[in-house]
């Protein structure tokens, strides 16, 4: 997966990290008379430090501890994107295993993007009161304990627990550390930094399928939350020690310091995006409405109405949403096209699915698309698979009488390559869940067209400024 800036990333950036001189604003003292200009801030600065944000001649030699750093935080994203791409391929076993229905499979599925995603600008927010590190370190905590979960699960029930705990601090790891390396480096040297970042988290992307069926055909599923540990006991330590900022000058007193926190903001984020997207209602719409208007008025809002001004912005976010819902439906359920349909093992369907990983690599996948693709592909499945069970003449008795209910039809899918019935049967069978499948890319390509319309309104951005960030990286 790339590394394209969320919401909540130009949120630090241009909050925290841009001064008002470099958005085209003047800033006016709050006196009786109002008519004196504050100086500007490059002129309050010492003249080592407008020298550091103004200068035009970047920065080449980097230290050790800067590259530790680095290190950390690519080890953190690399356990991320391999965790959030493995589940799709052992999920069939683990619901085999577990008696899981398909309900229960795809709330295993949504309640880790979608606990992903509400997190995300709340971290953000938070980053920008107590400073970076301790909402990061509080994330790589949830994800290691949402590991172990996963792993130790004797229920769907404690899966989703798992998933949830994973998605809490797996969404932090993945928005912190794009916003900490925005920190940390130029707006010239970003790119460059950004781009070797993508590199352990397109080879987790890559690995996470294949990563997902060898433990699930020649070990056990555990593994997939067990993998998570050793990763984390990297990245952290590098983290810890290596990682230096420039603290966030605080109140004494903490009551004045959580004030500054939207916490209004956060809680009609939460509400609105999950009863948005579970299932997709109007009264989600209407709460996401209300959060828009109100973000408006704290000093400090998680999703500043500036963030928006840009067209080029708006475009952005709104190609990688598009992406997001394509890539990360075809992500999970061309997996179990490949086992239900074509009748492939785990280990197969990795294979089958390699291409598709790394063409996903060089695409933008943002957690809100990614989290209404799962909610508008499991619909489409769910509806398409009850319809078209009904229409054949298959007698739904003995080892097909569960699939009488659709909830129950990604759990048998393991079932498929042992059923002892006449090949004909089997065939409509197949027939039906090939229906499923095709119903969903049918509705994906057609959205694919209009991510294409997206990226032909991008507008060209010199990226020639020493724009480092109040939060930046300290030796």
């Amino acid at each position: 997966m790339g590394h394209p800036e969320t919401i909540a990333s130009q949120d630090a950036r241009i909050s925290r990290n841009t001064t008002p001189e470099a958005l085209g604003l003047e800033q006016h003292p709050n006196t009786v008379e109002g008519t004196e200009k504050r100086p500007k801030v490059a002129e309050r600065q010492a003249p080592e430090e407008q020298l550091e944000v103004n200068s035009t001649e970047p920065k080449t030699k980097k230290s050790l501890s800067f590259k530790l750093a680095f290190i950390g935080l690519a080890a953190s994203l690399f356990v991320f994107q391999v965790d959030a791409t493995c589940l799709g391929i052992a999920l069939p076993t683990i619901s085999g295993d577990l008696h899981g229905s398909s309900l229960e499979s795809f709330w295993a599925s949504l309640a880790y993007t979608l606990c992903g995603l509400v997190i995300q600008p709340i971290w953000a927010s938070i980053s920008n009161t107590f400073g970076r590190k301790p909402p990061l370190y509080t994330s790589m905590g949830l994800f290691f304990i949402g590991s172990i979960v996963f792993a130790t699960a004797q229920n769907m029930n404690t899966i989703i627990v798992g998933r949830i705990l994973q998605g809490l601090g797996g969404g932090g790891i993945d928005v912190l550390a794009e916003v900490i390396l925005t920190d940390m480096t130029t707006l010239e040297e970003r790119s460059t930094y950004l781009g070797l970042m993508a590199i352990p988290s397109a080879v987790g992307n890559i690995m996470g399928p294949t990563v997902g069926a060898l433990f699930s055909n020649y070990a056990s599923w555990r593994w997939v939350g067990w993998i998570n540990l050793p990763f984390l006991g990297i990245g952290a330590p590098l983290l810890f020690f290596f990682l230096k900022l420039r603290p966030v000058p605080l109140d004494a007193k903490l009551a004045r310091n959580l004030k500054r926190v939207d916490w209004i903001g956060m809680v009609l984020v939460i509400i609105g995006v999950t009863t948005f997207v579970v299932p997709l209602s109007w009264a989600g719409v209407a709460v996401i409405v209300v959060f828009v208007f109100y973000e408006a008025k704290p000093a400090e809002p998680i999703i500043p109405h500036r963030l928006f001004h840009s067209k080029t912005g708006n475009v952005t976010l709104l190609g990688g949403f598009i992406h997001g819902i394509i890539l990360v439906s075809l992500l999970q359920y061309l997996p179990l096209l490949y086992q239900a349909v074509e009748l492939e093992t785990a280990i197969s369907s990795a294979v089958s699915l390699l291409p598709t990983s790394i063409i996903s690599v060089f695409l933008s996948i943002r957690m809100f698309g990614g989290l209404v693709g799962l909610t508008i592909s499991s619909a489409i499945f769910n509806s398409v698979f009850s319809t078209s069970i009904a229409d054949t003449t298959i007698q739904l008795t003995g080892a097909l009488a569960s699939l009488n209910d659709a909830s129950n039809a990604v759990n048998f899918i393991d079932q498929l390559r042992l059923l002892d019935v006449s090949e004909r049967t089997l065939d409509q069978v197949l027939r039906v869940y090939l229906k499923c499948f095709q119903s969903i890319f049918y509705t994906m390509t057609g959205l694919s067209g209009l991510g294409l319309i997206t990226s032909a309104l991008l507008d060209e951005i010199d990226l020639k400024k020493q724009d480092l960030g109040n939060q930046r990286f300290e030796d």
